[in-house]
């Protein structure tokens, strides 16, 4: 008798499969673009890259994702700057805030989300025998 159960569940679960796949979400890419930024802090130089990728669901609705990497800042602990390791997101509201192990980085866009005008926030590294302190940044595009 099993070989009919057999029978009858794979063609369910192949329509089943069939069905989810229709009703899933599409998404494309829509406008993005990636822009460098240049800047200082207390200390020296900043740069980063801003990069602005849209997305557009089936039905219209849009989405953006906005992220800042890689992302470089001057310090006290780093004779040539300290690259933040990973990916800062920006949240909706245009602001981010990023911890990583040693490494404190927040702020905010000023402007537009698609291309910002500025970007300014805060940063610190700490490590086993230094800390470089709160260091306040702006970087404009380049």
């Amino acid at each position: 008798m099993r070989p009919r159960l057999t029978l009858v569940v794979v063609p369910a679960l192949v329509l089943l499969l069939a069905a989810a796949s229709a009703l899933a979400v599409r998404i494309q890419t829509g406008p993005s673009h990636s822009l460098p930024y240049k800047g200082s802090d207390g200390r020296g130089a900043v740069t980063l890259q801003f990069t602005y990728l849209e997305h557009i669901h089936k039905g219209g609705s849009v989405t953006h994702t906005i992220t800042l990497d890689p992302f470089r800042f001057a310090n006290s602990c780093a004779g040539h700057g300290s690259r933040v390791p990973g990916t800062i997101k920006v949240a909706a509201d245009a602001r981010f805030d990023y911890h990583a192990p040693g490494f404190a980085v927040a702020g905010h866009l000023v402007g537009s989300s698609y291309q910002p005008r500025e970007i300014v926030g805060s940063a610190r590294v700490v490590t086993a025998d230094c800390d470089s302190g709160v260091l306040a940044f702006s970087a404009k595009p380049h």
